[in-house]
């Protein structure tokens, strides 16, 4: 049995004063999910952080959060870090620049306790500012919405969802590599999860607030460069299931 119920992962880099708000957010909402009964863990991965960004963090930690110095320079490889060495039963994942709503991870929590099948679970919305301001809203892959093809080109959900510990530890976060032109880890990762027989649901009534950076991420160097998520199985399954679909129309019309 696992010794927490969910480990909090935070990741960490360059973000310095504006840390302290993602961190405060954190706080709220792990607050919210102890009230409810839940033991929660707290890990902090600094992947080549600077001293300001370390500074805000020291000043927030309380002694029970764990503290991961990593020099990665990539955040999906610092996920898989802390996966590695958390004792929760499931993984909630948060960018040291973005926010959770404070009921996120006890609604979550919840969610998966009355549904136990492999699910990752995702916010309803996502709210984007910073350099750019949309909404993104999530698909829940058993919705009449939900179309396998379109992940063929855009991604459905961010990487700030609540997964089984187990199921990272099968599927970890692949790494970018632009000289291969893989990147996307999120992306990537969403799809690996689908092979491995894991669906994506949304917790409704949810959200997430998510800081688009004007340059320096990783994700926005991946895009520049052009690369794709890395390959995986999914759509070799869909283009499988249509090759039977169309065998089948035309044995059922010379029949």
């Amino acid at each position: 049995m696992a010794a927490f119920d969910v480990t909090i992962v935070i990741n960490a880099h360059r973000e310095g004063l504006i840390a302290a708000p993602s961190l405060i957010s954190a706080s709220r909402a792990k607050m919210v999910a102890e009230k409810n009964g839940y033991k929660v863990e707290t890990f902090v991965v600094q992947d080549r952080a600077d001293d300001l960004t370390k500074e805000v963090i020291g000043e927030w930690a309380t002694p029970d959060v764990r503290i991961l110095d990593v020099d990665n320079g990539d955040p999906g490889c610092s996920r898989n870090d802390a996966v590695f060495a958390a004792s929760g039963e499931w993984v909630a994942f948060l960018d040291a620049d973005d926010l959770w709503d404070e009921h996120w991870l006890n609604e979550a929590l919840n969610a998966a306790r009355r549904d136990r099948r492999e699910i990752v679970w995702h916010p309803e919305v996502s709210l984007y500012f910073g350099a750019e301001s949309r909404i993104f809203r999530s698909i829940d892959m058993e919705s009449d919405e939900f179309e396998l093809s379109s992940l063929l080109v855009g991604n459905y959900w961010t990487v700030l969802c609540l997964a089984r510990q187990s199921l990272l530890l099968e599927v970890p976060h692949p790494a970018t590599d632009i000289q291969k032109k893989i990147g996307h880890e999120d992306w990537g990762w969403n799809l690996q999860a689908m092979e491995r027989g894991a669906i994506h649901k949304i917790v409704p009534g949810t959200g997430h607030g998510i800081r688009v950076k004007e340059s320096g991420s990783v994700m926005r160097a991946a895009t520049s460069a052009g690369v794709i998520p890395k390959p995986s199985n999914v759509f070799r399954k869909l283009l499988e299931d249509k090759e039977r679909s169309l065998t089948a129309a035309r044995a059922s019309r010379g029949s």
